[in-house]
C-alpha cells in the first residue's frame, strides 16, 4: 500500500519536482555507497577523507560513460527495429521456430568462435614465452 501511495506521489509531481526527487535519491544512494565502502574497507577517518573523494570522482566518470552508453543503446534499439531487406527475406522463408533457431545458432556460433580465437591467442603467447 505504501509503495502504491509513493507511486501516486511521484506521478502527481511536476517534471521539475520529479527531477529534484531523482537527484535527492541519487545523492542518498551515493552517501550510502560511501558509507558501505568505508565499512567494507574498514577505513579510518583519515583514509576515508582521502579515498571517498577519489571514489566519488570515479563513480561520476562511470555515470557519464553509462549515460553515453544508454544513448548509444537507444540508437541500436532503433536500428534493430528497422529490418533490412535481407532480414525481411529471411523472415519470409523461415518459420518462427526456424528463425528462433537461427538467432540461437548465430549467438552460439560467434561465442564458440570467440572462445576458439581466444584459446588460439593464448596458445600462441604460451609458445612465444617458451
Amino acid at each position: 500500500m505504501t509503495l502504491f501511495l509513493g507511486g501516486l506521489f511521484l506521478f502527481a509531481q511536476t517534471p521539475d519536482q520529479k527531477e529534484a526527487e531523482r537527484q535527492r535519491v541519487r545523492e542518498n544512494i551515493h552517501r550510502l555507497r560511501l558509507l558501505r565502502l568505508t565499512e567494507a574497507l574498514d577505513l579510518s577517518e583519515e583514509q576515508a577523507a582521502k579515498v571517498c573523494p577519489v571514489a566519488s570522482r570515479l563513480e561520476e566518470g562511470k555515470v557519464g560513460i553509462l549515460k553515453s552508453i544508454d544513448g548509444e543503446m537507444d540508437v541500436l534499439r532503433d536500428l534493430l527495429e528497422e529490418k533490412s531487406p535481407d532480414e525481411a527475406r529471411l523472415e519470409q522463408n523461415l518459420s518462427p521456430v526456424q528463425r528462433t533457431k537461427y538467432v540461437v545458432f548465430s549467438a552460439e556460433f560467434y561465442m564458440q568462435l570467440a572462445a576458439g580465437l581466444k584459446r588460439g591467442r593464448e596458445q600462441t603467447r604460451a609458445r612465444q614465452q617458451s
